[in-house]
């Protein structure tokens, strides 16, 4: 459908000075044509004829082609066409194919989050409005669905070629892994000033005072006198995490902290409390990690990592060098004087 509509925008469109007031005048006088079921062809043979009235003025079928041209321009729009192109060609040369049992899947999943958010959870009531929206745009849902299935096949098969193209030479598994791990953690938080310059006194005794704390809390908890999360409600002044009993979350590679302290929590087993860390930005903390996910080590499910490599969906950034990979390998001829 996109590649059809491409070649009819540079084929039929042409360049045309832009529409006056007396064109438009003219124009509005045609009646609203209803898109005709003869397909995209058909629906844009005539650039004159009326598509559509707003607040007055029309809009002609021509006017719709230009405002794609402006919107995206003819290089960005090939640019796409080609990138689909490829990964057509090349799910063709791999002879892979998509059920229309997963094509349904993907477009029910789509009408029903639009649907969710409209009905605010309530997904039938959702639907209802759904449809109301589209048919004041003159659609139907069932041809909503029909655009969504004819783009989500192609969509589909971009996915999976780019799983088929994975290559495990030079995939760091232990480090994807290492990376996506979440360290669930709670911190106690002793502030002391921060300062770029030489200190003072004051300010070094402010700081010696904050690691005393924080190694006195630190003894106290080890030594199961006192809680790590009552400790936390008591003395942190971190306020937005004191409530919390210290709760950070979970805590990844991809997390923005210091790396510093990251480097401390992902040393730490379930339960370990760490030692008072300085904080470069000023204060100390104590760390806790209470539960960390995946909880196994690498070695552990080396090959469990590998399986669920190969056949997670993959992301845009992958897409990308997939495309980019058979774009290397392709040959494109481009016309004369181009």
């Amino acid at each position: 459908m996109f590649l059809t509509l491409l070649i009819l925008l540079l084929v039929g469109c042409g360049s045309r000075p832009r529409r006056t007031v007396a064109d438009y005048a003219a124009a509005r006088k045609k009646p609203v044509e209803a898109p005709s079921a003869e397909g995209v062809e058909g629906f844009f043979a005539s650039r004159d004829s009326a598509l559509v009235h707003i607040n007055g003025r029309v809009l002609t079928r021509g006017d719709f082609l230009e405002a794609v041209f402006r919107q995206f321009g003819e290089k960005t729009l090939l640019s796409e066409v080609i990138k689909e192109e490829l990964f057509l060609q090349e799910a063709e040369r791999r002879k892979l194919s998509v059920d229309p049992k997963d094509v349904e899947s993907e477009v029910e999943e789509v009408l029903g989050g639009m649907s969710r958010d409209l009905g605010r959870g309530d997904e039938a009531a959702g639907r209802i409005k759904l449809a109301a929206l589209y048919e004041k745009q003159g659609l139907a849902l069932n041809d909503v669905r029909e655009e969504l299935r004819r783009k989500l096949v192609a969509q589909i098969l971009i996915k999976r070629v780019t799983m088929a193209m994975r290559d495990l030479a030079g995939v760091d598994l232990r480090g994807l892994y290492e990376k996506n791990r979440r360290y669930h953690t709670r911190h106690i938080a002793y502030s002391f000033p921060s300062f770029e310059a030489q200190p003072d006194a004051a300010q070094l005794q402010k700081k010696k005072e904050a690691r005393a704390k924080a190694a006195g809390a630190r003894a106290r908890i080890v030594s199961g006198e006192l809680d790590f999360v009552a400790v936390a409600r008591a003395e942190s002044d971190d306020q937005v995490t004191r409530t919390l009993g210290g709760s950070l979350g979970p805590i990844t590679a991809e997390t923005a902290m210091a790396e510093a302290l990251k480097k401390v929590i992902f040393s730490l087993a379930p339960g370990q409390v760490s030692e008072p860390v300085e904080n470069p930005r000023g204060g100390f903390h104590l760390f806790q990690v209470t539960k960390i996910e995946p909880s196994k080590k690498y070695d552990e499910v080396a090959e469990e990592v590998r399986k669920n490599y190969l056949k997670r969906e993959p992301d845009m950034e992958e897409i990308r060098e997939a495309f980019y990979r058979l774009r290397e390998q392709a040959r494109i001829d481009w016309p004369s004087g181009r």
